[in-house]
């Protein structure tokens, strides 16, 4: 799951050629009283993810984002970023850098090799 907004069309396609499923949500930037995440409250779209992606433009969001979905199960967190190797991330998830084909191989392998996760 992709917080924070529409699929970069690269990636909708991406996804398709690798047989994983994207979801994308933009209520937490478009209307955050509506949020059930910024709310405190669980996540029904996440709730069904095996990753949760948070974009970093909006550090507090971010940070808000992570608390909650931290709360909810084991997902993998991780926070993208406007450029490839930038770091400065939130704590407590992966550094993805972009959401472009390399940031989401990445997260798909890191995904795969968990040892709670099923194919």
């Amino acid at each position: 799951m992709i917080e924070g907004g529409g699929l970069p069309f690269l990636a909708d396609r991406w996804a398709s050629t690798q047989q994983v499923e994207l979801v994308a949500c933009h209520i937490a930037t478009d209307v955050p009283t509506r949020c059930p995440a910024l709310r405190g409250d669980p996540c029904p779209l996440a709730a069904g993810a095996d990753a949760v992606i948070v974009r970093a433009d909006d550090r507090s969001r971010a940070e808000a984002l992570l608390a909650s979905h931290r709360r909810g199960r084991p997902h993998l967190l991780c926070c993208s970023s406007a450029a490839p190797g930038d770091q400065d991330v939130v704590a407590g998830s992966v550094a993805i850098g972009p959401i472009d084909e390399d940031g989401l191989a990445r997260v798909v392998d890191l995904v795969r090799r968990r040892p709670d996760h099923s194919p």
